[in-house]
């Protein structure tokens, strides 16, 4: 084995590097101990033949990756994900947020008006109904709330409870952006306004510094910032941050395709299946909702999906982070 021959490479060069009679002490012992650790290294070969024993070249090799790896880690972004919710779903939709993806954000609660014994839950405490019909007054106190962490993460993720958020993909799309950086990303789309808006559903994000401008400048304060009590909160959201600077920035994989997908994934596919049946494209009209699904199109950096239901969320779990296929 190569190891064999570098261990006794070295211990030949370290030892006879100088005469013997002139051998300080300390160099003697570390002879000693490199003779020692090659005899143990030798004996293990012997004792364990079914081990994997790496050319040294390979180890030096496995541990540059490793500390590669760690320098990236170290660089990472830290998040804070706030998953709304509703008390209703607690049992059938967030606790399976919880036991998949959510568990990589570095912290992360579910927002409702209840506490739940199996989830984290942030509890906002509503005069109103906790409807869909209030939930632009709903977010404005979720915010306030999330602002309290505003200097103990980096960005902060909004997701609804049937959502799934593919963790890694989403640092890896942050590595080129500051968290001092006054912007917010997401699925925009392209109706309602002007310059559009950012879906809640599969998720938007915020970086710290369009938090802190959106709950000190916008929320209540600025007279763009809509106080009218309607659902539309992630279209409340755009606007209340445009109006106080922050950037509505699009990410784009290498397909030229938005990394936040506003449907589910099977649903996706679904949609190609129906579209092409036959084996021909139907005379879809350019409004229609099946064409706008097959033009999103998916990539392999993909970051989240909208309406994902319980089974598919471990499924895609699974899929993600479990199976290795034997070669890859």
């Amino acid at each position: 084995m190569l190891c064999r021959l570098h261990c006794a490479r070295y211990l030949s060069a370290m030892c006879n590097a100088q005469p013997r009679c002139f051998l300080p002490r300390s160099r003697q012992i570390v002879c000693l101990a490199v003779g020692v650790l090659c005899a143990l290294l030798i004996s293990a070969i012997r004792r364990y033949p079914f081990v994997i024993i790496l050319d040294c070249d390979q180890i030096h090799r496995q541990s540059f990756v490793k500390l590669r790896r760690q320098n990236a880690s170290d660089h990472n972004a830290t998040i804070l994900c706030y998953i709304n919710t509703h008390p209703s779903n607690y049992a059938h939709k967030a606790i399976h947020s919880r036991y998949t993806w959510a568990r990589r954000c570095d912290k992360f609660f579910f927002t409702s008006t209840k506490d739940y014994p199996d989830l984290p839950v942030l509890k906002i405490n509503l005069e109103v109904p906790e409807v869909k019909q209030h939930l632009w007054v709903k977010m404005r106190k979720i915010l306030r709330q999330v602002y309290k962490f505003a200097d103990q993460y980096d960005f902060f993720l909004k997701a609804d409870d049937d959502a799934y958020v593919n963790m890694a993909s989403l640092r890896e799309a942050l590595l080129e952006h500051s968290p001092d950086e006054l912007f917010m990303t997401g699925f925009r789309w392209p109706t309602v306004r002007q310059n559009g808006f950012f879906s809640g559903g599969p998720g938007y994000l915020l970086s710290r510094s369009a938090l802190k401008h959106i709950v000190e400048q916008a929320i209540d304060k600025h007279p763009k910032c809509p106080t009218t009590d309607e659902a539309k909160e992630d279209v409340k959201m755009s606007i209340c941050g445009e109006a106080v600077g922050v950037e509505l920035v699009d990410k784009f994989a290498e397909t030229g395709k938005s990394i936040f997908y506003p449907y589910d994934i099977m649903d996706y596919f679904d949609t190609i299946k129906k579209a092409t049946r036959g084996g021909t494209f139907p005379a879809y009209k350019k409004s229609d909702p099946y064409l706008r699904r097959i033009q999103l199109g998916l990539s392999r950096r993909h970051v989240s999906f909208h309406y994902v239901n319980k089974d598919t969320q471990y499924i895609i779990e699974f899929l993600s982070f479990f199976l290795r296929p034997v070669g890859l």
